[in-house]
């Protein structure tokens, strides 16, 4: 009497299904909480790099807008949305983030030095957000490593 085994994939399916969710729901979904924790850190400093935009009515900051692929996701925690921008094609598995002011590259994004009224940050530079970038650069992946790991249960 011969005796058969039979096998069962059940590996396949559960990852196709893993792999589903992460392009569906879990990746965008982090990523998107990640933008806004990157914009947040910007605006209102991190562990890692005090560096603000100065605030004098707050309308750099509440202009700020994260962006996921083309999708509009928010901007900074606590200040009144002004001037945000709503529209963007960004590229697959992409955050964007950026600040819609006329000003902002001419004063954000060249050396300078800042005035009295861009002063009341105490401070206040060019480049924030690259600063930011490379200070946070692994808390930032930490970040969104740990959103994965608690969606996907892993």
């Amino acid at each position: 009497m011969a005796t058969t085994i039979q096998w069962f994939d059940t590996l396949t399916p559960t990852l196709l299904k893993l792999f589903t969710k992460y392009q569906t729901k879990t990746h965008p979904e982090a990523m998107a909480k990640t933008g806004i924790q990157i914009i947040n850190w910007v605006v209102n400093g991190s562990p890692n790099e005090s560096v603000v935009p100065p605030v004098l009515e707050g309308n750099l900051r509440g202009s700020g807008s994260v962006f996921v692929e083309n999708k509009f996701v928010g901007g900074a925690s606590g200040y009144p949305p002004k001037f945000q921008n709503k529209e963007y094609n960004g590229k697959k598995n992409e955050i964007t983030i950026g600040f819609n002011m006329i000003y902002a590259a001419k004063w954000h994004e060249n050396p300078f030095m800042p005035g009295p009224k861009s002063s009341q940050a105490g401070n206040v530079g060019d480049h924030y957000l690259s600063k930011h970038l490379k200070s946070d650069a692994k808390d930032i992946m930490a970040f969104y490593a740990s959103l994965m790991r608690k969606d996907m249960k892993i």
